[in-house]
């Protein structure tokens, strides 16, 4: 009978190994950093991709974007993380929108009131 209890603990241990919700929370999306490229999309509007590096202490950084991306955002040039909230600006400073942290993307609204959101694109399948 002493195996029992241990293969039940056993089990607990590994029921956050496959994926879904385990016993331990989400990870931050940006424990991993935000240099990288990152997905833009908005309604009924192409996406287009943003390239973030990070300065040394990486809550900041530049932003290089993809083309012409929506509301305006092209001329996204600076990014700067302040707790959960992520905002990104202008050439000039000015805040072209904010994001809040939605477990491994960012949800927001454009300065001029566009719901945005940001995440990092899928890896393409391997073969």
């Amino acid at each position: 009978m002493a195996r029992l209890p241990v293969a039940g603990c056993l089990a607990l241990a590994l029921a956050g190994c496959g994926g879904g919700a385990g016993l331990l929370p989400a990870e931050d999306t940006t424990k991993g950093g935000m240099a990288g490229r990152w997905l833009l999309e908005a309604p009924r509007a192409p996406s287009c991709g943003l390239n973030l590096s990070e300065s040394p202490d990486g809550r900041s950084g530049r932003i290089v974007a993809e083309g012409g991306c929506p509301a305006g955002f092209y001329r996204g040039r600076r990014w700067a993380m302040d707790g959960n909230t992520l905002t990104i600006r202008d050439d000039n400073g000015d805040a072209l929108g904010q994001f809040s942290q939605a477990g491994e993307r960012f949800d927001g609204k454009s300065a001029t009131g566009t719901t945005l959101t940001l995440s990092r694109p899928a890896a393409p399948p391997t073969e």
